[in-house]
């Protein structure tokens, strides 16, 4: 870890679930792209629901959700 402290999985876990359990429905729906960067991939399905087959379907799942907000706000 570099010397750096973190907390172990089944805390993240409780607390990156009760922080996204806050978020409006409306929220999960696509639109922000939520992610956890650089956090353990396993993190995700106990968090989100889902979780990627791999970083390639990651990458292309969030440049997709990138793409269409963009696309909403040109005016």
């Amino acid at each position: 870890s570099a010397g750096k402290y973190t907390y172990p999985l089944e805390v993240k876990e409780q607390m990156f679930s009760f922080a996204y359990s806050q978020f409006p429905a409306s929220w999960k729906q696509g639109s922000p792209f939520f992610y956890l960067c650089m956090e353990d991939p396993g993190l995700w399905e106990p968090v989100f629901g889902y979780s990627y087959e791999d970083d390639k379907a990651f990458e292309e799942a969030m440049k997709t959700s990138y793409r269409a907000c963009l696309g909403r706000h040109r005016t």
